[in-house]
């Protein structure tokens, strides 16, 4: 399986001691190439393939309030071999953030209480910064008792999660993420004279679960040219060099 880190990020939560897939357990170099392809853990790719799970009435968890954990739950193994009991269920909508489609069907909504309110206490944080922006668009988190989900390396225990990049037009408008390659530059390749990508808003991400409350992040896995703009961006916001190391320190791409 390949990693598709120009179109969203992944990220890795709480206490994931052992290696990452294929071995990798530090980040990349500066000098490491870039994956120019659509989607990290190729998500996206099923956008419009055929559902083998049914799709629940979720007409209830459309509000900004936050799930409880459930007392049975529990995170088994690792995010590539590991399981889920009883998962917490995302809503698959909100005031701030949306499930992409194909994870709303297939209802791979399912995580740690504290990642899914990590994910949804995140998504606020950045429409508090931006007011104006479209919501955090989430892909994959796990089914609900976890294992293998098609496409896909990890998202077995419910400690890990998709979103795709917020998107600006090239006058720094917000605009509905819809799975753009983004360039160095961070241009769409899809369309460079359109969309780029919305640096502040997705700084904003990372800085708000790196501050989390709810969760701990061990690694956000987004390619090095990205990385390079949004730590650009943070330095020239003057944050602090801190936070800075500690988000280089979490950023990195697998083999």
């Amino acid at each position: 399986m390949r990693f598709y880190p120009q179109a969203v990020f992944l990220l890795l939560f709480e206490s994931l001691t052992d290696s990452l897939p294929h071995g990798r357990t530090r980040p990349v170099t500066k000098g490491d190439g870039v994956v120019n392809s659509l989607i990290i853990i190729a998500c996206a790719l099923s956008l419009f393939s055929a559902v083998d799970e049914p799709r629940e009435d979720n007409s209830s968890l459309s509000t900004m309030t936050l799930p409880a954990d459930n007392a049975s739950t529990a995170s088994i193994g690792h995010p590539y071999t590991g399981k889920l009991r009883d998962g917490v269920r995302l809503p698959p909508s909100g005031p701030y953030h949306v499930a992409q489609r194909s994870t709303h069907y297939r209802n791979w909504l399912f995580g740690t209480g504290y990642l899914v309110r990590g994910i949804m206490l995140a998504a606020k944080s950045v429409a508090e910064v931006a007011p104006a922006g479209e919501p955090l668009v989430v892909g994959n988190l796990s089914r609900k008792s976890g294992g293998n989900i098609k496409l896909s390396v990890s998202h077995n225990s419910g400690r890990d999660v998709d979103f795709a990049f917020y998107t600006a037009d090239l006058s720094g408008r917000s605009v509905p993420s819809e799975y753009h390659h983004f360039g160095n530059d961070g241009l769409s390749l899809d369309a460079p004279s359109k969309y780029k990508l919305d640096i502040p808003r997705n700084w904003q991400l990372i800085k708000s679960f790196i501050y989390s409350s709810e969760v701990e992040v061990q690694w956000i896995i987004v390619s090095p040219g990205i990385e390079k703009l949004l730590l650009q961006h943070a330095a020239k916001q003057g944050e602090s060099k801190e936070l800075i190391a500690r988000a280089e320190r979490m950023i990195m791409l697998p083999d």
